[in-house]
């Protein structure tokens, strides 16, 4: 799938694959450069350690929406491929 840049740098994320990856705008993503290619990914939420009695836990700052079930077959099947 193609995608035009323009002058000032603007890549626009074609629709089908947003949609397949379900990045809603707007959305922060981390831009790295692996081997000579671009990659974008979803930004990692932001985490504190929570000490709790079991031990330190990762905490989002801000939360995270729930998981639903779609969410956690779609995981399970992209372990699988």
């Amino acid at each position: 799938m193609k995608a035009s840049m323009d002058a000032a740098g603007r890549l626009v994320v074609p629709k089908p694959l947003r949609t397949e990856l379900q990045i809603h705008g707007p959305t922060e993503v981390d831009i790295v450069a692996i081997e000579g290619v671009i990659e974008i990914r979803p930004a990692a939420a932001d985490t504190r350690i929570v000490h709790t009695p079991q031990g330190p836990v990762a905490q989002p700052v801000d939360g995270l929406p729930p998981l639903t079930d779609n969410d956690v077959q779609a995981a399970i099947e992209s372990t699988r491929r």
